[in-house]
Order: structure tokens, then sequence, then C-alpha cells
């Protein structure tokens, strides 16, 4: 995945969405993140918000954490959208996940945490 294009990612999400076993599924979650093409991450999040089982989206998130490449853009796209991930997990820890998953590893690990305490959650 990590030296491969649209088209390996493709195939590694169409194992996310419909994998042998669980296991699979997770593994190949995680795997979406390896790419180095900002527009895959930035595709990665967006099956994470829009069409992945709300226990698996943070596995994305945890995923694109470990790309040292796309941390920022995590970042990013947690920040425009956290309303919306707020909603959408609202009783639930799944909000809480997406935070680790998200700023454990992201750049200015300070700077993250003085955003998402002025955040009303």
């Amino acid at each position: 995945m990590q030296e491969g294009g649209k088209r390996e990612w493709e195939f590694v999400l169409k194992l996310a969405q419909q994998p042998s076993t669980p296991a699979q599924g997770l593994a190949a979650l995680v795997a979406l993140r390896a790419t180095r093409d900002p527009a895959l991450a930035d595709a990665t999040f967006a099956f994470a918000m829009n069409r992945a089982r709300d226990q698996d989206a943070p596995y994305c998130a945890r995923g694109l954490a470990r790309n040292k490449s796309m941390r920022k853009v995590l970042v990013a796209h947690v920040k425009e959208n956290f309303d919306a991930l707020e909603k959408r997990y609202a009783g639930t820890f799944g909000m809480v996940r997406w935070i680790e998953a998200s700023f454990a590893r992201a750049p200015r690990a300070r700077l993250q945490t003085e955003y998402l305490t002025s955040m009303s959650v």
C-alpha cells in the first residue's frame, strides 16, 4: 500500500468493506493509512466519516496517525469535522477513541491539547 496508488488503495478498501475474517477487515482498515498520497489520505478520512461502521472508523484515524507524512492531514480533518464527530459519537466512547487515535502522535501535541480543551465537549 505504501508504494501503491489509487488502484491498490481501492483494493484494500474492498478488503476492509468485505473481509473474509474480522481480523482481515481490521488489518485492511489500518493498511489504508500507508498511502503517501494526500488525496488518498483524504479519501481514507472520508471513508471513516461516511461509510465505515462507528466502531471501525477510529482504526482509520489510528492508521493515519501512524503515517508520519499524513498526521497533519488527519489533525486538520478532525478539527474541521469536530462537530460532526461529536454528533456521531454522542453518548459513546467513540469520540474519545477518535481523539486518542488522531492526536496522540500529532505534531505539536501541546497545541492540539489546547485546541481540544477550548472545544465544548
